[in-house]
């Protein structure tokens, strides 16, 4: 029987293709003037974003000024094990003038880019631009008959290749999946999954098993309100770096069979288990390693 990944993008063919495999799925989509208005806003959004950054310049002197003063700290603290504070200003003079001049910049570009971000992000301009954004998301949602309960869950969206008739996983640059947030419900005997273009609808009757699969995985992003380490994630020990890249130990897969025909493979992170055993009254099955 053929596998498909659920949110994935099949390249054995065809590296340019884009079509997620899901899209088998769709039962209602946006219109296009719909559409159309929410790139107009995730245009708008993301020049916003921009501008709240430093100027690369100063971006890069803040990052080599804070590698800087980390780099010295770490070294004094290591050598301070075996001889003073004062020794090290005696015979290394240089050394602590350079961190603080280090130390110094890094502050004060931390400080000019928060103000700067803050500025941006509560004028007028931006305000306007965000009541905007959540209008149209907020139709698009109704477009799609997404009801006001439905749950925030992030699916695991990525490039994959068809080897010895198994889907294997092409790791992107920036991480293995993407994680976009959408919102998911059941509804009429279906489990539905929607963005602000497409509803994803799937027959309970057609989803056969969830799996933990015990692999690493990374991601792009971490989008919860709570960290990582906190509340109901904590015990699935996620970390995360200082790219914002988001690491778990294992990572989900809610199995669907189509009609005997095709079985689609929904990757989703660990720590959204417990909602789709909520949702579909099934338990995980754990895989060995």
């Amino acid at each position: 029987m053929t596998k498909k990944i659920f949110f994935g993008i099949n390249i054995t063919a065809n590296r340019k293709n884009t079509r997620l495999d899901g899209e088998d799925f769709i039962t209602d989509r946006v219109s296009q003037a719909q559409e159309r208005a929410l790139d107009t806003q995730t245009d708008e959004l993301r020049r916003i974003q921009k501008k709240t950054r430093l100027p690369l310049p100063l971006h890069l002197l803040y990052l080599v000024s804070g590698f800087v003063t980390l780099v010295i700290f770490v070294s004094i603290l290591k050598a301070s094990d075996e001889v003073s504070i004062r020794q090290l200003a005696e015979t290394m003079p240089g050394l602590l003038v350079t961190l603080g001049i280090s130390a110094a910049v890094w502050g004060a570009l931390a400080l000019m880019g928060h103000f700067r971000k803050r500025r941006i992000e509560s004028s007028d301009t931006t305000e306007a631009t965000l009541r905007a954004a959540d209008v149209a998301i907020a139709q698009a949602y109704e477009t799609l008959g997404v009801p006001a309960g439905a749950i925030d869950m992030d699916v695991l969206v990525g490039r994959y290749r068809i080897k010895d008739g198994q889907p294997v996983i092409k790791s992107g640059q920036a991480a293995t999946f993407a994680n976009p947030e959408m919102k998911v419900f059941v509804e009429n005997g279906e489990l539905c999954f929607a963005d602000v273009s497409a509803r994803y609808s799937i027959p309970l009757d057609q989803i056969v098993a969830i799996r933990e699969i015990p692999k690493r995985i990374s991601m792009t992003s971490w989008n919860k309100n709570s960290l990582p380490r906190e509340g109901r994630y904590a015990p699935y020990r996620i970390q995360m770096n200082e790219h914002g890249q988001v690491f778990t130990r294992s990572y989900g897969v809610l199995d669907i069979n189509r009609d005997g025909l095709a079985i689609y493979e929904l990757y989703f992170p660990i720590y959204e288990l417990p909602v789709l055993e909520q949702l579909t009254g099934m338990v995980a099955q754990k895989q060995e390693k």
